[in-house]
């Protein structure tokens, strides 16, 4: 199936090729569209059936790392106009991100990241248990040694920001094609000629390899190695038998449990899961046990909750947690994968890429801190910091 092409089939020939319809894949395409380019987007299955819909939506600011926050900066951005941008809403709703420490690591950790957080202009608050308590009363927060707290942070509907993305690249003139599994590049020397598909050829001088966790295997194609991890991160949504309890978007450090608010009960997460090289979403029934303990005990009322839904998804993370943006291997290769986060900062990631591709600069954030040259040298993954969501 294509939108804006032949039926149910991609076109021959195209100026930029991008793999991959996730919400990364269409924020270049609709960033691209802004700079007069038009796109061939290229999705193995349908949209909204990757990773992006099976993201927990969160979109926040307050990170460790200067890189993240300037591209949580920017996205925030967009998402706050996303109805000009794209036409249509994404159900944002601002709840508030509140992260946790336990342990003194963690409360390091928070102090200094929310310094970090001042001077790059996040508007964090730094708070001790005793105002973390205050906050969120449904909380347990005897243990509690602080917290760093973002009132106008919090989530999103992830499908509805893929709809919306969609349309927008449509709108101004991407070509999507669904149902279009690409099996590797076709380079001549040093340069990329297009891809190869099960349905033949796309010729085309630019490759944006946006491919998700199947981004590395498109990579080696042409002789590129991303030194990504895959996770299999699972998803809860509960429901409460009356009106939930306010709770605003939370991470517990020292637990990783991650909560926010869903329809009339809460989704939970858990950073932390093994790795895994399996594509494979099946939910393992004995995940919820111990994550479903690690919530009740921090939020008290989550024990007259009732699981109504699980699911699993796939997410990569790179040795600094970063995603691989920019120019790799052959002229006119461009990657876009190896996101933590990609859901709450596709916008700024699809800005990123579409000024690299029509400039060949950037003029929103530099694109040095992303290149895959910075891993030159680097062959293991060594987790730094807590897989907060």
């Amino acid at each position: 199936m294509s939108d804006g092409g032949q039926p149910g089939s991609a076109p021959k020939t195209a100026g930029v090729v991008i793999v991959g319809g996730g919400i990364i894949g269409l924020s270049i395409a609709y960033h691209l569209g802004l700079a007069g380019v038009r796109p061939v987007v290229l999705e193995r299955g349908r949209i909204g059936e990757g990773s992006s819909a099976r993201s927990s939506g969160g979109i926040r600011r307050t990170f460790s790392t200067e890189p993240a926050i300037r591209l949580s900066l920017e996205s925030v951005r967009f998402w706050e106009r996303v109805e000009d941008e794209l036409g249509r809403g994404v159900d944002w709703r601002r709840v508030g991100y509140l992260l946790i420490a336990r342990s003194a690591v963690q409360r390091a950790l928070l102090d200094a990241s929310w310094a970090l957080q001042q001077r790059l202009g996040v508007p964090s608050s730094l708070l001790s248990g005793g105002e973390v308590g205050r906050l969120v009363p449904a909380m347990r927060t005897d243990d509690v040694l602080a917290g760093v707290y973002c009132s106008t942070d919090g989530y999103a509907d992830t499908d509805e920001a893929l709809q919306a993305f969609r349309a927008g690249a449509l709108r101004r003139g991407a070509t999507i094609v669904e149902d279009c599994e690409v099996t590797g590049l076709c380079v001549r020397g040093d340069h990329v000629q297009g891809v190869e598909m099960r349905a033949g050829t796309l010729d085309a001088p630019v490759v944006v390899n946006a491919a998700g966790v199947w981004a590395p295997q498109l990579a080696r194609s042409a002789g590129v190695k991303i030194p990504t991890v895959m996770y299999r991160r699972h998803q809860w949504i509960t429901q409460m038998p009356g009106d939930p309890v306010p709770v605003p978007c939370t991470v517990d450090m020292d637990s990783t449990l991650f909560v926010r608010p869903a329809a009339r009960g809460y989704l939970l997460g858990i950073g932390g899961e093994r790795p895994t090289t399996a594509f494979d979403l099946t939910v393992d029934p004995d995940a919820f046990g111990p994550v479903a303990a690690l919530a009740m005990e921090r939020f008290p009322a989550f024990r007259s909750a009732a699981l109504v839904q699980a699911y699993a998804g796939l997410t990569q993370e790179t040795p600094d947690r970063h995603p691989v943006l920019g120019p790799a291997g052959p002229s006119g290769f461009v990657l876009a994968a190896g996101f933590s986060h990609g859901f709450m900062h596709a916008p700024a990631a699809g800005r990123i890429i579409a000024e690299h591709i029509t400039m060949g600069r950037t003029g929103t954030i530099p694109i040095e801190p992303f290149l895959l040259s910075r891993f030159a040298g680097r062959e293991t993954v060594a987790a730094t910091e807590c897989e907060a969501r």
